[in-house]
Formats: C-alpha cells, structure tokens, sequence
C-alpha cells in the first residue's frame, strides 16, 4: 500500500468442482492456501501462509466416453496416489497425466517455492 503496508492476495480463474470435457490436467489441478492471523496490539498480521494442492478427481462411467462422470471428490494432493491416478477419469480421456509426480510438478513450477511444504505436495 502507499504507506508500505503489504497483504496476501489470491485469485482463481476457473472452476473449483467440475466435469468440464475441455482442457488439461491443469484443470483439475485445484489448491487453497492455509494461513494464520494473529493480532498484536492494534496490528493484524497474516503468517505461515502455504499452498495446499487439491486434485478434481472423476471417473468415467464408461470408459472413453468423457459426457458420463460420476464419484466427484475433491481430495488433498498428498492423499492423491498412483491407485487414484488410474482409475481418474481424466487418464482414460486423452493425452492428460493425472500421475501423483506430474501434478508435484505442476505445483513447483506456479507456486513459489516459500509458500511450498511437504503438505503442498
């Protein structure tokens, strides 16, 4: 601000729960962040902010057909494994890697490595 104050911004473009046909695994590649606030005095301050990645999981009713989705859930990157992976509807579509790794990947190259912990991933 004008007189040096500083404060946390985040913003979204897109869809949090989706079944959307277009796109990448970006799209299904959610997050939010966690933070504390804590007052002293007259002041507030916003500390230990960290990326949670979140992955849009679905899976085909059957299989290559990408208009039938069902079992929608919304699940924490780090409970995400390569079970989940392959059974996610995104994987049997197109050219898309759901892959636990790859989605660890994405993560590092967007969010900045100080908001980033073993709970990021």
């Amino acid at each position: 601000g004008r007189e040096g104050n500083r404060t946390l911004v985040a913003y979204s473009l897109g869809n949090f729960l989706n079944g959307q046909s277009t796109g990448n695994e970006s799209n299904d590649l959610l997050g939010r962040i966690d933070f504390k606030i804590s007052k002293k005095d007259k002041q507030f301050q916003v500390q230990d902010v960290k990326w949670r990645s979140m992955v849009n999981y679905y899976e085909l009713t059957q299989h290559q057909n990408q208009f039938l989705k069902s079992n929608f859930k919304v699940m924490m990157l780090d409970d995400y494994n390569d079970k989940d992976a392959t059974h996610h509807g995104r994987n049997q579509m197109d050219s898309s890697s759901m892959s636990p790794a790859h989605l660890r990947d994405i993560t590092r190259s967007v969010i900045d490595k100080q908001y980033l912990d073993n709970r990021s991933l």
